[in-house]
């Protein structure tokens, strides 16, 4: 008990923590790029820190989802931070489609080698980097239509209800993981609550929602996680995202955050049931 405490969720917060506060002075400074990349390095510290206690080193080269993890997630914070740096919409947008274009082939790359034809690997390809890409654009549109403490509540609400649904699907790992993922979201989403001007969080969006495909792809192609369950906890954001500015103008900040983070909620809800519907208590877990 205490082993899963530690790993799963005091290291997360405390990495995420310790890096956050960097992250807080950087932007007090003027460093907004620094600001986000630190940021982004908060929450792959703090994931990516518990893997390491609960599960161990990686193997280099990757070779498996948990390994990729290690990989893509740091690199995924360059990416955030090139963009915030650039200050360019048109930048961001073409740096999180060609990010998404990368990811899947890495990631799949077993299942498209012995699995799959061309077109179901094309198929494959293209539903996680669309998933990718609309995440980090609905994750960044709550944020600037609402609070970004609304963004991490409707990352971190998910990513905690994503543990039964991912242990559903025989996924028991990155259950746990999903886990230190809330725990990690956790001292970020109190930060920017406490700052006026939390420039930072605009190089969250795409390492969340990086390390939020890459849980729900293992259980989806690697587990036995029903496909429909892991795109209803992906659609919350989604739909949050959809009805934030309506939301913001005709509810308030208050009333729209609640109500953005209960759209995030919902599907995810209807997604446990879904996986815990298809559940069938196997021998022994996959990843």
């Amino acid at each position: 008990m205490l082993d899963v405490l530690w790993g799963t969720v005091l290291v997360p917060a405390l990495v995420a923590a310790f890096l956050l506060v960097a992250a807080s002075r950087a932007t007090r400074r003027g460093l907004p790029a620094t600001g986000a990349l630190l940021a982004g390095l908060a929450l792959a510290g703090g994931h990516l820190a518990s893997v390491l206690a609960i599960a161990g080193s990686p193997a280099w080269p990757p070779v498996d989802a948990r390994s990729w993890l290690f990989a893509l997630v740091p690199t995924s914070t360059l990416v955030a931070a090139s963009a915030v740096l650039v200050g360019r919409r048109s930048f961001t947008l073409v740096t999180r489609i060609s990010w998404a274009v990368l990811v899947p082939p890495l990631v799949l790359a077993p299942l498209a080698r012995h699995a799959w034809g061309p077109w179901q690997a094309s198929l494959m390809f293209a539903l996680l980097a669309a998933t990718l890409v609309l995440l980090a654009e609905a994750f960044e549109r709550i944020g600037t239509a609402v609070r970004p403490s609304a963004f991490l509540a409707a990352g971190a609400g998910p990513a905690a209800l994503a543990v039964p649904l991912l242990v559903f699907g025989a996924s028991a790992l990155f259950g746990q993981l999903a886990g230190a993922l809330a725990w990690a979201l956790t001292p970020l989403f109190l930060g920017s609550v406490v700052s006026r001007e939390p420039g930072w969080w605009r190089g969250l969006p795409l390492p969340l929602a990086t390390v939020v495909v890459l849980m729900l792809g293992t259980g989806a192609f690697f587990a036995e996680l029903p496909l429909p369950a892991a795109g209803l906890l992906a659609s919350g954001p989604l739909l949050a995202a959809l009805a934030a500015r309506r939301l913001a103008r005709r509810l308030g900040p208050k009333g729209a955050w609640i109500a953005c983070v209960a759209l995030a909620l919902l599907p995810a809800l209807a997604g446990i049931a879904v996986a815990w519907v298809s559940y069938e208590p196997p021998g022994a877990y996959g990843y």
